[in-house]
């Protein structure tokens, strides 16, 4: 068995062994944070885990101080998630531009 991690924030544990019904085992997902410290070169999971940081305060927050009853919360983590896609998507576009 090995892992494979790639650069888009993903990973697979595959089997090369005939043992194994099929090669890919698993997917998952790599957190903002460790792909930060896998590629230090790739400045869009430092700004991702930046704005996931922030997140989580804003709503920590909002919490605390009682302003979650005012303020729907489900935006505020829709409106983030849109911020970090975005900053992916235009990472992907911007290495296209420079090949």
């Amino acid at each position: 068995m090995f892992i494979e991690l790639t650069e888009n924030g993903s990973g697979k544990v595959l089997c090369n062994s005939e043992k194994c019904e099929t090669p890919n085992l698993a997917e998952f997902l790599i957190n903002f944070e460790d792909g930060r410290k896998l590629w230090r070169n790739l400045r869009y999971f430092a700004d991702a885990s930046e704005k996931d940081k922030d997140l989580r305060n804003k709503i920590s927050r909002l919490i605390n101080n009682g302003r979650f009853k005012k303020v729907n919360l489900i935006d505020v983590v829709q409106n983030t998630s849109k911020e970090i896609v975005e900053i992916f998507y235009n990472s992907k576009r911007q290495k296209r531009h420079h090949q």
